[in-house]
């Protein structure tokens, strides 16, 4: 894999908080606890990383366990299925190693990475150590979701806004990781948006048909048929694949915000001749009513562990009342 943490590129607005935080540390001036927050979790990432390198210099290489950084994150069973939440005892080992000498008499580093996946009872134990803080132990939390956290563990962090990247800064970034690779301009345009920027979480999406979805949007949206996107759902729930999953009803969703940036003028996914199509067969107010009604069945999905296909079946079926023809 081509590319570095340091070569590859960020928009402006990540760029320049990869660049406060560098110069903050050259100061001297770092807080104990940095919150990195927002959706592009591949830019936070980097950041994270950039700044651990600086601090340890070349001893220090991603993805390569170091013995004064810890990455704390969701584990996976033997079978291969990643845990949703990090526990009290988790955070326990890392308070654990948290309270260790520096083996290379240096900074140490501490990364929770889904910040957001810290149970109530984790995030409180967390809370004490960030309170009263080790000397020369940095934490890092990164998180999709900032008011996930606990407003006493916000308060602790110095916090930094991650930024979407823009289409241009996605694909340079792919090229640089994958040289040699060839991506259709279809899937990567849906793959940028849902990933908002993230070119290093392509591969997750790569299995997706977006050709094939993008075809079962205009007919719902057009002719009321519902058919080729139920063909569709029972491929992604075979797959058996979260992430599968979010694509499909997010990408409904993407298709509503879609029509109603076209009404605006402003950048779209969708070709605009197929949106002109979509916009002549709906109105901003049906758009609107279904964007609320999808939010809530995506939410229901992840709130009470829904079964995947028939989450799937009713978001289409949301999307089948923009053109008052639900079939």
């Amino acid at each position: 894999m081509a590319g570095d943490c340091f070569t590859l590129p960020l928009s402006t607005k990540n760029q320049d908080t990869a660049e406060q935080l560098l110069q903050t540390w050259q100061k001297g001036h770092m807080h104990p606890s940095t919150l990195l927050y927002g959706l592009n979790h591949g830019a936070a990432v980097h950041i994270c990383q950039r700044l651990i390198m600086k601090a340890l210099g070349g001893a220090y290489q991603p993805n390569k366990p170091h013995p004064d950084v810890m990455w704390l994150g969701l584990s996976e069973d033997e079978g291969g299925k990643q845990s949703l939440s990090l526990s009290i005892e988790q955070v326990r080992g890392a308070r654990a190693f948290a309270y260790k000498s520096s083996v290379t008499g240096g900074p140490r580093f501490l990364i929770i990475d889904p910040a957001e996946a810290l149970t109530p009872q984790a995030q409180n134990a967390l809370l004490k150590t960030l309170e009263a803080p080790p000397k020369g132990v940095y934490f890092m939390l990164i998180s999709s979701h900032l008011h996930a956290l606990i407003a006493t563990i916000r308060s602790r962090c110095q916090k930094h806004p991650i930024h979407d990247h823009d289409f241009d800064t996605f694909q340079k970034g792919l090229m640089m990781l994958n040289p040699d690779a060839a991506y259709d301009p279809l899937p990567l345009k849906w793959i940028c948006a849902l990933k908002h920027g993230d070119y290093t979480a392509v591969q997750q999406l790569e299995d997706f048909d977006f050709e094939g979805f993008e075809e079962g949007c205009d007919q719902l949206i057009t002719h009321g048929n519902q058919s080729v996107l139920l063909k569709m759902i029972y491929k992604v729930a075979g797959k058996k694949d979260k992430r599968m999953v979010d694509a499909f009803v997010h990408g409904l969703l993407l298709a509503l915000v879609d029509i109603k940036n076209y009404h605006q003028g402003a950048p779209t996914v969708v070709p605009e001749n197929t949106l002109k199509a979509w916009a002549e067969h709906t109105s901003l107010a049906k758009v609107a009513e279904g964007y609320c009604d999808l939010s809530r069945t995506l939410k229901q999905h992840d709130q009470l562990g829904l079964d995947p296909r028939q989450t799937m079946i009713n978001a289409v079926s949301v999307l089948g009342r923009l053109n008052g023809n639900p079939q």
